[in-house]
């Protein structure tokens, strides 16, 4: 089976969506500014290599906690940003064959992939109750691991690729 696998940010999204997400909260309800200084130690923390993209991520995405309808949040989110997907993709016809493979949230890439019928949705699960992100975070060779994970390639030993 051939697929089209697609990266979402800066790829089908034109920009970062989590850092788009995050302003958005922000403009919803300003007391989310009061996280600010933990989000900025935690990303010097991952810069300085002593701290993980995910406990980053986790302190980024902990506004959840005070979110009280996530899904309704989620889709006012891309009520306002749904411009920014690329024509090139909104304007294809079939996405039956697509693959999103994303670092970003799977909570707020479900509703675009479902909207435009896509294959499949890979990208990082995030507890929408606590911000926190289950699992790995789907990036770098995690997302290999996961590609391989859900779609077997016979034709790659994938060893070579990870």
């Amino acid at each position: 089976m051939k697929y089209d696998l697609y990266d979402f940010d800066g790829t089908i999204y034109d920009g970062d969506s989590g850092v788009d997400l995050v302003k958005f909260a922000i403009k919803k309800n300003p007391k989310f500014l009061l996280k600010f200084p933990a989000i900025i130690w935690a990303c010097i923390k991952y810069a300085l290599k002593i701290g993980t993209k995910e406990q980053a991520k986790n302190i980024i995405f902990s506004f959840l906690k005070d979110v009280k309808d996530v899904d309704k949040f989620v889709e006012e989110f891309w009520e306002k940003h749904e411009h920014k997907m690329k024509k090139f993709w909104t304007e294809k016809k079939d996405h039956s064959k697509d693959i999103i493979i994303s670092a970003s949230g799977y909570f707020w890439l479900k509703p675009i992939a479902d909207k435009y019928k896509v294959k499949d949705l890979i990208a990082t699960i995030v507890d929408t109750k606590t911000g926190e992100i289950v699992g790995n975070n789907c990036h770098g060779k995690e997302k290999v691991k996961l590609f391989y994970d859900n779609y077997t390639v016979c034709a790659v030993d994938r060893e070579d690729v990870l």
